[in-house]
């Protein structure tokens, strides 16, 4: 297993599958749930490799990032070491 992942989020997928190809990796994808009652859940890989870098866009919606801060928790309580964001777009 390689010591780095690039994870996103599948409705950005163009993005994390070229930033993860810069990298050499595969991407990875973040599940999303959402309930009636308005929770949000995101998770990433369950046992992530030491360093994670998160690929995303950051909008004007804070929605953008706080699912960015969501996956980088999950990430950091699963065992990664370094976590990273490239946010290629920022409003």
């Amino acid at each position: 297993m390689t010591d780095l992942a690039v994870l996103g989020f599948a409705d950005e997928s163009a993005l994390v599958t070229e930033i993860a190809a810069s990298f050499g990796v595969i991407p990875q994808y973040a599940k999303e749930e959402r309930f009636s009652a308005g929770e949000w859940r995101i998770t990433g890989l369950e046992q992530p490799p030491t360093r994670v870098i998160i690929a995303t866009n950051i909008k004007e919606d804070p929605t953008s990032t706080f699912r960015a801060c969501l996956l980088a928790s999950a990430a950091r309580a699963h065992g990664a070491q370094e976590v990273t964001l490239i946010a290629p777009w920022i409003a």
